[in-house]
């Protein structure tokens, strides 16, 4: 009987609620540092994502550069022959 006295199953409920604690408080660190993790990897990848879909619109202004490029050397090995041409 007195085993089942009221005061007895508070006690109960205390001792069980000391040792739970030390394991929650753990486990609430733990999540902690997990979600700032998950946090920074979410932040890297979304960046990363960013950078490549600006790097897709930046194929077109490379491809006209190097087209300009290609023309401009051309170009230049006209007026060049042009030069040699003309003088001789």
């Amino acid at each position: 009987m007195v085993a089942n006295e009221p005061s007895m199953g508070l006690f109960r409920i205390k001792e069980h609620c000391k040792k739970s604690a030390r394991e929650l408080v753990t486990a609430k660190l733990l999540l902690m540092q997990t979600d700032k993790a998950t946090q920074g990897a979410y932040f890297d990848a979304d960046y990363a994502v960013e950078t490549v879909l600006e790097l897709a619109s930046a194929r077109q202004n490379i491809q006209n550069s190097q087209s300009d490029v290609e023309k401009a050397i051309e170009l230049k090995r006209l007026i060049d022959q042009r030069k040699t041409g003309g003088s001789q």
